[in-house]
């Protein structure tokens, strides 16, 4: 009898120990972050931020910043890489999508490029978020106003290839809808390394992306799904955009369809300010 419980306890512990190794096996599943406010460079901003990077397994940092400091910038950086966490200078106007702006837009991306060249800890790359169809031009002629939208992501593209920066286009779930297929995947093949979408509709979280995941895999192209956590009310957003009034398992639900429709889907949570207040 003592034996038997003895191989039995064995047998127990062995199982339990298998399994604690298998969840160690598989970590928790990551995403980026947006952050919009310049001040979360400051170290007096980085206790709350380390707080929702690991409660939400933050492996990159989308953050919008200032180059006049390159040493603050340094500093965040490296703050972020002790924690595991990649740093991505977010940047974007509406203005950038036309011609007149190509050369502000082009400096802003030279800033974060210069500062890659001169500091030790290096940025990731660079996040655009230019939203064409925001511009009154758009109402009227959103295929021109998207012409000349993609001339500019390209001249981006090839001023941060020429840097050594990746870049990743924020883009809508609507533009196949909107502009059509050939413009989408023009966007996609020649104006970034990969597209991270908007994608702020619940209803359908999975058909209304299969185009770009699809155009994307034959541009061998990377895609994020962004979720939204402003609350209703703001920038005109409804429940139905926003997982802001959702617990954790609904979220959870999501992303596990979506990674099961796209296996290499990426995720991101828009955005810092928002989640601080969960």
């Amino acid at each position: 009898m003592d034996r038997k419980w003895v191989r039995n306890g064995f047998l127990f512990f062995l199982c339990g120990w298998l399994a604690l190794a298998g969840c160690a096996a598989s970590p928790k599943e990551q995403a980026a972050l947006f952050s919009w406010n310049p001040g979360e460079v400051d170290p007096s901003a980085w206790p709350e931020l380390e707080v929702v990077l690991e409660e939400r397994g933050i492996s990159a940092v989308y953050q919008q910043m200032e180059f006049n400091d390159f040493a603050a910038v340094e500093r965040f950086v490296a703050f972020l890489s002790a924690r595991d966490v990649q740093t991505y200078a977010l940047m974007g106007e509406v203005d950038w999508s036309f011609a007149e702006y190509e050369q502000p837009m082009r400096a802003s991306i030279q800033a974060a490029a210069t500062y890659n060249k001169d500091q030790k800890e290096k940025l990731a790359g660079v996040v655009l978020d230019v939203e064409p169809y925001l511009s009154t031009a758009w109402k009227t002629d959103p295929r021109g106003v998207f012409a000349q939208y993609l001339k500019n992501m390209e001249s981006a593209y090839r001023l941060c290839e020429e840097n050594g920066l990746e870049l990743l286009l924020c883009i809508p779930y609507h533009f196949d809808q909107t502009v059509g297929t050939a413009l989408l995947d023009s966007l996609i093949q020649n104006a970034c390394d990969g597209i991270i979408v908007m994608n702020y509709n619940r209803r359908d979280e999975i058909g209304q992306i299969q185009t770009e995941v699809e155009l994307a895999r034959k541009d061998r192209k990377s895609v994020t799904n962004a979720y939204e956590f402003l609350p209703a009310g703001e920038h005109d957003l409804t429940k139905n955009n926003t997982y802001a009034q959702e617990d954790a398992s609904v979220l959870e639900a999501s992303r596990q369809k979506l990674k099961e429709a796209y296996p290499t889907i990426r995720f991101a949570y828009h955005c810092l300010e928002a989640l601080k207040e969960r």
